[in-house]
């Protein structure tokens, strides 16, 4: 994908050295003054969307100016630092592309400056969700708030999969401020989230901000019910509601209190009133009291706030103590890893393997023998369950296959194990176990899947966008959640397809997007008419082939081949109806149709060879029409200009002499299609560049499709 944009790229910069209809974005951007460094930003032209931060724009050069001014003000939500002369922000309104003026000046006074054409667009297409590894989800039977690697949050509606409210929090908090394994938390009516100056409060019926915490917290926690919220650093307890009104200041120091959120109460272990004591504070009067000393360490609640555990490490003595403090079992256990408790149990689950665990159950007040021992690769408490996703961990990364969510329940006379199925979804990574008949999946391409309905999985969210193509008048994309959606880029128009394309990888489309092919895993190929999805033609499976791609009429399909017979590659062409192909040997890479389609170009070594090696000699390129040879050239093809000429990027062989090497890059060559050398002209300025340049995007007509984070947008060009 990066080569083919970097490919994309060139080629509009050296077309546009040969034809005068370029646009060129308002302004050369050359400096205007005789400073010996003047500065620029690498475009001329650049293109924001509304509600989507951008990326910081800087300049080159400006270690010797000392002031900067801008005239105009940029749009709304845009910032421009009269300090270093970055842009930066989120813009707030659409506003059309207008010419700014940005100046330097230096400690002498000397000025310096460039005309860029910023403009500000609206034109989100789609709200992806998720799109990077889920790693936290928690969810209830109204509310669904999921997290993914970025530290992109969202609220759900659980019923509607409506997006209530999303935003950025912190991945975790910073270490010197203690840890905290969730960064958002989820109960009845609260959401919790950590910023970078504290915590924000969210109503979770609506997503809106009810409050900000200006608190810097080694910890805190959300009661189970979302009745309040208390937290603690060195100085000491404090507790709010919902609403952030502070309920509870105690001081102390309570850096490295473990602490148990139930309604009614909070439970204070290793906290100001003594590391072998349990502090109560009621959130009825919100007025504590302390318990009787304890024997041992205090090492975890239990996870449904019932009792707690203490160890002696010495001897792996284990005491389960009640809420009062009371000495309900004592037991030396054989290992400590893992140890747990919950209602009327508690277990530890050494390692037993690479990743395979051994459950061992004790009853509380019946421990000297084991209820119960079950095999399970990284046992995780989840209320009055013990889980585990998929042959091994919670991390399932190499996905594919069917997995199995393994459960014991606790919540009966004896443990009981059962394992339910998990439908085989790309990647899991994490998941939320409410019940056998409530429990949800995440997975690495950001897809948020409820498996409450067995047999029917149900995405909330569309996932990372697994292929983007474009042409002259379409650009059509899918999604990690098998959705297919078009874009008309000539009447604004954009549509949810039915056909099944998510599991497809490779797309292209004909040059009036009329027509669609469509690589499938296993080698399978379908032709589509536009934008209907009606089925032209499908071929079958082969599995040796490796790309292809449609003529700019959209007739013929072109196919790259792995063949032992020749080597390597073989190349071919054949009516997208069907018919016999035209083979063509000897291929590097894929071929290229001329824009009428009547030409291919094929290349007889892979792009770029500066990345990899090339063996025996410097790449060539073939021009053949109507299937005849017609002339070869030396380079590698980048694409037809038009259907006269096309530009080739040349190398030759190599830092490793003529036996092999790496191969060393000797410029562009434009050739007429009969293989007579055209003047090239020196590639000049880029004169557009998205505000996101990191995106994931495709040229269709007059306007730029992207990925920028979460969103999909179309900004002009």
């Amino acid at each position: 994908m990066l080569a083919r944009r970097l490919l994309q790229a060139l080629v509009a910069v050296l077309a546009c050295g040969l034809v005068a209809a370029c646009g060129g974005g308002g302004g050369s951007g050359a400096a205007t003054s005789t400073l010996t460094a003047p500065f620029s930003y690498g475009s001329t032209n650049y293109q924001y969307t509304v509600g989507v931060t951008a990326q910081t724009l800087e300049p080159s050069n400006p270690s010797s100016i000392k002031a900067w001014s801008i005239s105009p003000a940029l749009p709304a939500g845009l910032t421009f630092s009269t300090t270093a002369g970055d842009i930066s922000g989120t813009p707030t309104v659409s506003s059309p592309s207008a010419q700014y003026v940005i100046t330097g000046t230096t400690a002498a006074g000397e000025q310096s400056s460039v005309n860029l054409t910023i403009g500000v667009t609206s034109n989100i297409l789609l709200n992806l969700g998720d799109t990077q590894s889920i790693n936290f989800i928690q969810f209830d039977s109204s509310r669904v708030l999921s997290q993914d690697g970025t530290g992109y949050w969202v609220l759900w509606n659980y019923a509607t999969t409506e997006r209530l409210a999303s935003g950025i929090s912190l991945m975790n908090i910073p270490e010197e401020l203690g840890t905290q394994p969730a960064p958002v938390a989820l109960a009845g009516p609260a959401v919790v989230l950590s910023t970078a100056s504290g915590l924000e409060l969210r109503s979770s019926a609506t997503g809106e901000v009810v409050a900000e915490i200006p608190a810097h917290l080694a910890w805190w926690k959300l009661a189970s019910d979302g009745s309040y919220f208390c937290g603690g650093n060195g100085t000491g307890l404090t507790c709010w509601s919902p609403s952030g009104q502070q309920l509870l200041f105690e001081a102390g120091n309570y850096q490295d209190a473990l602490v148990f959120a139930a309604p009614s109460e909070l439970l204070v272990a290793m906290g100001a009133k003594g590391w072998n004591l349990i502090e109560t504070v009621s959130s009825a009067t919100w007025m504590s009291n302390v318990g009787p000393p304890f024997q041992g360490k205090f090492y975890a609640w239990f996870v449904d706030g019932s009792a707690f555990l203490t160890t002696t490490a010495v001897s792996n003595t284990v005491f389960v103590y009640s809420l009062a403090s009371t000495l309900e079992d004592m037991r030396s256990l054989p290992s400590l890893l893992g140890l747990t408790g919950q209602g009327s149990w508690f277990w530890t689950f050494p390692l037993t393997g690479v990743i395979s665990h051994t459950v061992t159950i004790y009853a509380v007040g019946d421990s000297a023998l084991p209820t119960a021992t079950f095999a399970m690769s990284s046992p995780t408490p989840t209320g009055t369950y013990i889980t585990s996703l998929a042959g091994g961990s919670s991390t399932n990364s190499s996905g594919g296959g069917p997995g199995a969510l393994s459960v014991i329940d606790l919540s009966g006379a004896t443990p009981v194990a059962t394992s339910y199925d998990v439908p085989p979804f790309v990647g899991l990574r994490t998941y939320a176990f409410n019940s056998p008949s409530q429990y949800m999946v995440g997975t690495s391409l950001g897809l948020l899947i409820d498996e409450s309905t067995p047999g029917a999985p149900r995405s909330l969210d569309y996932g990372a966008v697994a292929n983007l193509v474009g042409s002259m008048a379409r650009a059509v994309f899918t999604t990690a959640s098998g959705n297919t959606f078009s874009y008309n880029t000539t009447t604004d128009g954009f549509e949810s397809l039915t056909i099944e394309l998510g599991a497809d990888i490779q797309l292209s489309l004909s040059a009036d997007g009329s027509v669609l092919a469509a690589l499938g895993a296993s080698g399978d190929v379908n032709i589509y008419s536009m934008p209907s999805g009606t089925v032209i033609n499908s071929f079958p499976a082969n599995s040796n082939l490796v790309s292809i791609g449609l003529s700019g009429p959209g007739t013929a399909l072109g196919e790259l081949l792995y063949s032992s017979a020749y080597g390597a590659f073989t190349a071919q062409a054949i009516p997208v109806t069907g018919g016999t192909p035209t083979v063509y040997p000897n291929a590097g890479a894929m071929l290229l149709f001329s824009p009428d389609g009547t030409q291919v170009a094929l290349s007889d070594q892979p792009f770029p060879p500066s990345l990899g090696t090339v063996y025996g000699g410097s790449p060539t390129t073939s021009i053949y029409k109507n299937g005849t040879l017609v002339t070869t050239v030396s380079g590698w093809v980048l694409a037809w200009l038009n259907n006269s000429s096309f530009i080739v990027a040349n190398y030759s062989c190599c830092t490793g002499g003529p036996g092999g090497g790496a191969a060393i890059f000797d410029g562009y060559q434009i050739y007429s299609s009969t293989g007579t050398p055209l003047p090239t002209p020196a590639a000049g300025p880029t004169t557009w560049a998205s505000a996101d340049p990191s995106s994931n995007s495709v040229v269709a007509g007059s306007l730029a499709v992207l990925v920028s984070g979460n969103l999909v947008i179309a900004q002009p060009f």
